[in-house]
């Protein structure tokens, strides 16, 4: 296979993970390629990783499962390749040596071919980017395309959009990206796993998965997601994907979130089918505001950014027949679970959190980050604070934004209301 893979036409190859790209840039292209013939306790992934710009340094860090076996791994050229020299370090990290031979400068092109161990007769197979299954950037956004061949029994979700083709006797099913993602999820489920129901909403489709609620709590559930999709859309702009998959999964509790794909865990599917919706509507807002503009985590702010913004919106969501008095009011009964803490030992200013490992840092998180945002909100006045949310969107879609560019942002919309709220981020208490 390695000599196969060497030998596929390079421009070919650049052509194909181009084209369909051009919209957003970004620094870095994947490839991966899952094949059909799986065995028991392994999946083989052949992958590339195109480096548009890559750095002058003579090294760089990729993450792996340390038990997968790399059986190559190799730059290439149109015309030429050579074996990449790499060392496993500790853990998870592999450390590649750049070639320092001119023809591989520019695009980069690195690569492999990986036997990632996992047992591949359960009847549901859930990887992320934790799992490491492909060689995963320590930093910054890649363009996804994400392609598995496997038998007509298996059902298969990844990000972005699918496409599926028959290569008889098996199945390509084909996933494309409109925009740089963060992670890679890949699922792979025995036929007839789930139920699913779907939905129209004006271009997109939502689908919902699932497997242990009655089909009438899906239909009631899916009736939710595409009002909130359409919210979502109408405030802060269009989706960038023809469809967007919820999936329910049985490993975990809460809610983990992909470009395109939404996947739950058994035990909050069944809260949200009991009408607990927040945890629904806040992964769909999610989908512009954490998957579709990306915060630069673990830096100061990640958190505020990422989840206290995609709470406020959940609230205007939920508040979106309120005027403004009652919606205030509803900010405030938010923000009661954090007025228990304000301004005590427990406090902390919410740009600091590194990680929500504590429960009053998760209030800080989801209690005073809304509170926080209206706040601007009310500064700047309602009408230009839509507006500020669409172009913040716009500007941002598929990159990644620091807490300096949001301030910077809103500096040219007020530069007072701004200052407030560089103020209220590194200070605790109201």
């Amino acid at each position: 296979m390695e000599a196969f893979m060497r030998k596929t036409p390079f421009a070919a190859l650049l052509l194909a993970v181009l084209i369909p790209l051009c919209c957003f840039a970004s620094e870095t292209i994947t490839t991966l390629t899952v094949g059909s013939h799986f065995l028991r306790d392994s999946l083989t992934v052949f992958g590339t990783i195109v480096f548009m710009e890559p750095d002058s340094s003579g090294q760089f860090t990729l993450l792996l499962n340390p038990n997968a076996e790399i059986h190559a791994m190799f730059f290439r050229t149109e015309d030429d390749s050579i074996t990449a020299h790499f060392e496993r370090t500790s853990g998870d990290t592999i450390v590649v040596a750049q070639p320092t031979t001119p023809a591989f400068a520019r695009p980069r092109v690195l690569s492999f071919e990986l036997a990632i161990p996992q047992r591949v007769d359960d009847s549901l197979i859930m990887l992320d980017r934790g799992n490491r299954w492909y060689p995963v950037l320590p930093q910054g956004l890649t363009t996804a395309i994400v392609n598995v061949v496997c038998n007509p029994d298996l059902e298969v979700f990844s990000i972005g959009d699918k496409s599926t083709h028959g290569v008889s006797p098996l199945v390509m099913h084909e996933f494309m990206s409109k925009i740089p993602v963060y992670k890679i999820p890949l699922i792979v489920a025995k036929k007839h796993y789930y139920r699913s129901c779907s939905r129209a909403v004006a271009k997109h489709e939502i689908t919902l998965n699932y497997f242990s609620i009655p089909d009438s709590a899906a239909q009631a559930i899916l009736d939710e997601a595409t009002t909130a999709f359409e919210f979502y859309q109408d405030l802060l702009g269009e989706y960038h994907h023809k469809k967007l998959t919820i999936l329910e999964v049985p490993s975990f509790e809460g809610t983990n979130i992909g470009t395109g794909i939404l996947m739950i865990g058994t035990p909050t599917m069944n809260a949200i089918a009991a009408g607990q919706r927040e945890s629904l509507t806040l992964t769909i807002a999610s989908q512009w505001f954490g998957a579709g503009v990306f915060c630069d985590f673990p830096s100061k702010g990640f958190w505020f950014m990422s989840l206290s913004f995609s709470h406020y919106l959940r609230l205007l969501y939920e508040g979106r027949f309120l005027d403004s008095a009652a919606f205030s009011a509803k900010i405030n009964d938010n923000l009661a679970a954090y007025r228990k803490i304000a301004g005590n030992e427990l406090d902390t200013p919410i740009i600091d959190i590194v990680r929500p490992d504590s429960r009053e840092k998760g209030i800080i998180i989801y209690s005073k980050g809304p509170w926080l945002f209206h706040q601007f909100a009310n500064c700047i006045g309602t009408k230009r604070m839509t507006v500020f949310a669409r172009e913040l969107y716009s500007k941002f879609v598929g990159k990644v934004v620091s807490i300096e560019q949001l301030i910077e942002t809103i500096s040219v919309v007020d530069r007072n209301c701004a200052e407030r709220l560089k103020t209220d981020l590194g200070g605790v208490g109201l």
